[in-house]
């Protein structure tokens, strides 16, 4: 079998009006039936920074009160955010149902990319097969599109990446080469956390010997827009900040509330206002270190507890359980919701034993390192969603080579 497709891929590609328009509209009729009405200040601290933009007050004041400067969320989605609340007001019904329209384009659009990393890490099949699903993936009750929140285009844009490295022209052009790097410069200033994602990549091109030239161009083009936001933090705070502020105050939250066993994290200053008084008191670098020491001093003296809450976490971040709240199928059918969030987690790790065995390395890599991170600080629904693309086309995949195994065995014995 042929696993990877040439140029010919793009040929068979599917009718993307098609794709798209039947994503927007299963994300539209889902994120409308699930999305509770908008509450005074929703969103949360992107939302709220977004406000202060607005304004006319700069990135600052992730918790809606004048505060200051702030290095507490990644820049791209509260600048595009502001444009929004400038058109239509700050936090209002329409800014809140603008932002989710702008989500459900944006989620309908990575079957694109989607269909292009598949074809080359996959079959051009199975890249077909999981254009069209991930169009009604929001049917099995979950989607990326229902949060306020840069999740969205953070999926968009790492599908896109990892698409375009993947399916890399042979000839390694610098030009190819630095406008990935541009686009992994955007994704990094966009959401920090794919810095893990990024050190896979990297690593697994020096391992394929891609030329020392071609790589530097990669990285000197990466390097420019968080080189950018770091040296405002440090305009800002008077000191090195690197992309953002908040590692102490998402640590802290996992230790003095636990999301699994249904604690709120009443910790928050948004949710809590002797916190609140405390950030604003301090400013936010000083009360950060200062919740980031109080977590480590619990986690010294409470070590098996913290085990356990990490591997709990990582069953939930895999699972859903006690992660996922069931939407579309309450009461006994929210099994069938969970079901359809574990599928894919499962299927993942089988599917990967088919994948070409140099790209498998890069693959395995994402999935093993990608959520770490939340491991050991908090597990949120919207965590996994950014590779749930990625999922999605290392299951079908998996699923087509063993049924294909399963009828050649079958045709065999026959």
């Amino acid at each position: 079998m042929k696993r990877n497709a040439g140029p010919g891929h793009r040929k068979n590609a599917p009718n993307w009006y098609l794709v798209v328009g039947l994503g927007i509209a299963t994300r539209a009729v889902t994120v409308a039936y699930m999305y509770p009405p908008f509450s005074r200040g929703w969103g949360g601290e992107m939302p709220a920074v977004a406000e202060s933009i607005a304004r006319g007050d700069g990135f600052a004041s992730p918790y809606l009160i004048a505060t200051g400067p702030t290095a507490l969320v990644p820049p791209v989605y509260p600048y595009l955010l502001s444009v929004i609340f400038r058109l239509f007001g700050p936090h209002t019904v329409v800014s809140g149902v603008v932002a989710l329209g702008l989500n459900v384009m944006l989620s309908a659009l990575v079957a694109i990319p989607l269909y292009f990393l598949t074809a080359k890490l996959c079959s051009v099949k199975t890249a077909i097969v999981v254009s069209w699903v991930w169009a009604v993936l929001p049917i099995a009750g979950y989607t990326d599109a229902l949060f306020v929140w840069n999740t969205s285009l953070y999926t968009l844009t790492l599908t896109t990446l990892l698409a375009a490295i993947v399916g890399a022209p042979k000839d390694y052009s610098r030009r190819w080469w630095a406008c990935c790097g541009a686009l992994t410069g955007f994704l990094i200033v966009l959401e920090p956390i794919s810095l893990t994602v990024v050190g896979v990549a990297f690593l697994w091109l020096v391992y394929r010997r891609v030329p020392l030239k071609t790589l530097l161009t990669a990285c000197a083009a990466a390097a420019l827009l968080p080189a950018c936001w770091t040296a405002r933090n440090i305009r800002e705070f008077h000191q090195p900040v690197f992309l953002r502020s908040g590692f102490g105050l998402e640590l802290s939250s996992g230790v003095r509330s636990f999301e699994l066993a249904g604690d709120l994290p009443t910790s928050l200053p948004n949710r809590n206002p002797v916190e609140l008084e405390k950030y604003r008191s301090m400013g936010e670098l000083d009360y950060f270190r200062s919740r980031q020491a109080s977590a480590l001093e619990w986690i010294r003296q409470h070590p098996r507890q913290y085990a356990i809450r990490v591997i709990k976490r990582g069953v939930g971040f895999w699972t859903g359980h006690n992660v996922l709240r069931p939407y579309l199928y309450p009461n006994r059918f929210a099994s069938v919701e969970r079901a359809l969030f574990v599928i894919p987690a499962i299927g993942a790790f089988v599917g990967v034993l088919f994948v070409e065995p140099t790209k498998r390395t890069l693959v395995l890599g994402i999935l093993i390192l990608y959520p770490i991170a939340f491991y050991f600080t908090h597990v949120e629904l919207r965590q996994r969603f950014p590779i749930d693309p990625l999922l999605l086309a290392l299951t079908i995949y998996g699923a087509e080579m063993i049924w294909k195994r399963f009828s050649l065995l079958q045709s065999i014995s026959d």
